[in-house]
């Protein structure tokens, strides 16, 4: 017997239980079987089915007016407490993509900025090995020819790292020629 036939079969009674007293203990049993719906991998649309399948069954034997509106009315809560796990795992699901998102946006700010310092790690790097600098010296001299240059740390170590020319060096700061 597959998930779809198991879940009509405990369906049905639960639902006539609780469209007969109404009770609170009713409306969890529905409120459980949703979970054991979405669990077992069951659609909207099978519920919807399985629901109006069962809710049939009850309204062809009704007689009395008022018996319909008050069948009609715990029929409807009922297929909303099975449904409110749905609602759950759907406001769930939006919140999970708009996360996923804010961190994708996160990490292509993280990617450009990693992106950026690479031209300024291999011209660290070529410096350390060229000049035999440490690190701090390495990094302090191309901060001293961005200075220079006008060009930023990050230009200078792209056109380092590229084996391109560096514009002339202007006058020094704080001095007029």
């Amino acid at each position: 017997m597959d998930d779809r036939l198991r879940f009509q079969r405990d369906y049905a009674p639960a639902f006539l239980q609780y469209v007969s007293t109404q009770t609170e203990g009713g409306l969890r049993a529905g409120y459980e079987l949703g979970r054991r719906a979405m669990s077992d991998g069951l659609s909207l649309l099978d519920l919807a089915q399985i629901h109006h399948a069962e809710l049939f069954k009850v309204l062809r034997n009704v007689r009395d007016p008022d018996e319909l509106d008050q069948i009609a009315t715990a029929a409807s809560r009922f297929f909303v407490e099975l449904l409110a796990t749905f609602e759950m795992g759907q406001r769930g699901f939006a919140e999970l993509r708009r996360t996923v998102q804010e961190y994708r946006v996160d990490a292509q700010g993280h990617s450009a900025e990693l992106e950026r310092q690479v031209p300024v790690h291999r011209a660290t790097g070529m410096l350390m090995e060229r000049h035999g600098l440490p690190a701090d010296a390495a990094e302090r001299r191309l901060e001293e020819l961005a200075r220079r240059t006008g060009l930023t740390v990050e230009e200078v170590a792209t056109r380092l790292a590229d084996r391109r020319s560096l514009p002339p060096a202007g006058p020094p700061r704080g001095r007029r020629p």
